[in-house]
Formats: C-alpha cells, sequence, structure tokens
C-alpha cells in the first residue's frame, strides 16, 4: 500500500479565508488608488491648485473654446500705395509726457490690430511709448502693470489691453538688435526678442526693448530654458510675415529692458524632477509593506502545514495507552521456534549460528 503525501493547504480554515479576503481588499484599494492617481486634483497638495493661479483666474471669465476662436489672420484693410503716391497722415495730438504711466484713451484709439508693421496713424505714438518705458523706473512699471494676463485673453480681447503694462515672464527664443529708425523722442538702440510662455503653445510674442542684461543668449535661435521677465505696454496684435509666405499675427509689447532670471540648464534642477520622488518613495512603502505581508503569509502557511501533518502522523489520543496488557512476541524466540519445526534448518538469530540439514539435492556419499 502507498501512501502519497500532499503538501497542499486546504483553504478552509477561517484564518485561510481571512487571508484571502485581505488580499481581495489590497487588490481593491490598488484599483481604487489608480483611480485616484489619475485624477489631476488628487496632486494639487504638490502642484497648487491651478484654479487658484493668477492666470487662471483671468481665463475663468473666458470661453473655453476661445483658443480656437483666436483670428491670427492680418487685416487688409489699408492697401498698398500705387507708383509714387505718398499718403497723407491725418495731424495727430502732440504727446506729451506728464510723467503718469496712465495713456490717454484718444492716442490709444489710434492703434489698430491685425495689421502688418507699425502703422503711419501709429508711430508717433509707438515711439513715445518705447521713450517712456526706457526712462520709467522698473519698480514702478512693475508695480503698475498685470501679471494675469493669459496669452488667450490677449489675443481674443485685445483691445481692453492696448496701452496697457503687463509683465511676463516667458522662454527667450531669439533675440537680436533692432534698427530704431527715424524718430523724434530720442529712441535710437532696439533689441527684438521673441518668447513663448506654456499656455501659448507655438504662438511667441514679440517684444521690442532698449536694453539688455550683459552676456544674455541672442541670435536667431537662443538656447532653450533661458528664462527671461519684461514689464511694458502692450501695443497690439502685430501682422508679421510668417513662414510659408504667410502672415501672422502676435502680440507686440514695448519694454524698457529685459530681465534675465535664469539658465535652466546652468541652474540646479531641484524642481525638473516633480513629483517622481514621491510617487517612488511612495511606491517603494507599498511594496515593503506588500513583500513584508507575503512573507508573514508564507510563514504562517509552513507553519500550518507542519502542524497539519503532525496531527495527520500522530497517533490518537490515548492509543499508546490501550496498547497496556497486550501480549507480545519477541522476534528471536520466534524465529527459533519456526527453526525447530523446520527440521534444523540454520537461521541466523541475533547473532549466532544453527546447523541445518542437508540439502535434499546433494547426493550422499557412497
Amino acid at each position: 500500500m502507498r501512501i502519497r503525501s500532499s503538501n497542499r493547504t486546504p483553504y478552509l480554515s477561517r484564518r485561510d479565508q481571512a487571508r484571502l479576503g485581505i488580499f481581495a481588499a489590497l487588490l481593491g484599494f490598488v484599483v481604487i488608488a489608480m483611480q485616484q492617481a489619475s485624477r489631476p486634483e488628487t496632486w494639487y497638495w504638490l502642484t497648487g491648485n491651478p484654479a487658484l493661479r493668477p492666470d487662471a483666474q483671468a481665463n475663468e471669465t473666458e470661453d473655453p473654446a476661445a483658443e480656437s476662436k483666436i483670428d491670427f489672420n492680418v487685416n487688409a484693410e489699408e492697401p498698398a500705395i500705387e507708383g509714387n503716391a505718398v499718403r497723407v497722415v491725418e495731424e495727430l495730438p502732440d504727446l506729451k509726457d506728464d510723467g503718469e504711466l496712465t495713456i490717454d484713451p484718444e492716442l490709444l484709439a489710434l492703434v489698430k490690430d491685425n495689421s502688418v508693421g507699425i502703422r503711419d496713424s501709429e508711430r508717433d505714438l509707438y515711439y513715445f511709448l518705447l521713450a517712456k518705458v526706457r526712462d520709467a523706473p522698473l519698480k514702478s512699471l512693475e508695480q503698475a502693470a498685470r501679471d494675469d494676463v493669459a496669452f488667450t485673453v490677449l489675443m481674443t480681447e485685445s483691445s481692453k489691453f492696448i496701452g496697457k503694462l503687463i509683465t511676463l515672464k516667458a522662454e527667450l527664443r531669439r533675440l537680436q538688435p533692432y534698427p530704431a529708425g527715424r524718430n523724434e523722442h530720442g529712441v535710437e538702440q532696439l533689441y527684438e526678442a521673441w518668447l513663448k510662455t506654456d499656455d501659448a503653445g507655438d504662438n511667441p510674442y514679440r517684444v521690442l526693448c532698449s536694453r539688455i542684461p550683459d552676456d544674455i543668449p541672442s541670435g536667431m535661435e537662443v538656447k532653450p530654458d533661458t528664462i527671461v521677465r519684461i514689464t511694458g505696454y502692450y501695443f497690439k496684435r502685430y501682422g508679421y510675415p510668417a513662414q510659408e509666405h504667410r502672415l501672422h499675427v502676435a502680440p507686440l509689447i514695448l519694454a524698457g529692458e529685459i530681465q534675465w532670471i535664469q539658465s535652466r540648464d546652468a541652474a540646479p534642477r531641484k524642481a525638473d524632477a516633480g513629483i517622481v520622488p514621491y510617487v517612488l518613495g511612495l511606491a517603494g512603502v507599498m511594496g515593503t509593506g506588500i513583500a513584508y505581508m507575503l512573507w508573514r503569509f508564507r510563514r504562517s502557511d509552513r507553519e500550518f502545514e507542519r502542524q497539519h501533518l503532525k496531527r495527520l502522523m500522530g497517533a490518537p489520543s490515548g492509543a499508546i495507552e490501550s496498547l497496556d496488557g497486550i501480549d507480545t512476541v519477541d522476534v528471536n524466540d520466534a524465529l527459533r521456534q519456526l527453526a525447530e519445526a523446520d527440521g534444523g534448518n540454520t537461521f541466523q538469530t541475533g547473532g549466532e549460528e544453527t546447523d541445518s540439514a542437508p540439502n535434499a539435492d546433494t547426493e550422499s556419499p557412497g
């Protein structure tokens, strides 16, 4: 009879059922955690609530589909003059700097959006504003400026911001000297900068200023992650020739100087990791906890198997006591009795040798 042993653990006890319940609860926890992690508001404790940021507050009143409604086309409201004709510009009001940063609305009414370059009626105001931000203290400009105007709002409601001071923090993409042209306001040197912000996508800002920091990256393509801040007057949606001989518009800001905040590739990248360390730390804690629980479960299973096997192999209670009083037979005595009954065959009992009868197949002598 062959007895087959099995090491399989019977999952019928309350203890094992409790373990299975814990595993099911862990699986449910993982599913719920995945759902919560996919929600942006779950991570507001790390990144902050975007709805509370200044740029987001400015976007609350705008149409969610406003970005798709932005018109980047140029208006052909002033056809080119043919031949050698001379365009006569209507008489413009005198521009006098009274020291105030607020611009007369009558002067701002001369500015027209979505026109290519600077129109003749805008030129005097254009140089006047450049001279004004050049000479005004930067601190006064920043105190009077708004820093919560998003790109979408600026493009869709441009007329509301013409002549308003705006502070912009962005990534510098291009910086080159720009000819100032003849003017009566003493503007001699200009620099043209193209800036990019996260909310503008691939659409740039065009900035003209009178001063730039020493050693700031410049050229047609500035190395990535060069962060600058400017404060100046928003002038209009400026039309310019883009790629493939197309006309495009961009916000034009007239500033006094460019402030070079930092170049991220030269600064420590402390913020580049984002929430990765927190996620890895949480994953490590959860992995350690699950590994510990599995180790405890395995250890408990082995202990259960050892006790279960001991219970199966052990004698029932009282079985040993029931054998008292039963006659036992010594094995050597039993073998000796068998040898004697067999006619003297030799058996080895307890190390002693006895004679046995001759083999019946052996021939007798003579």
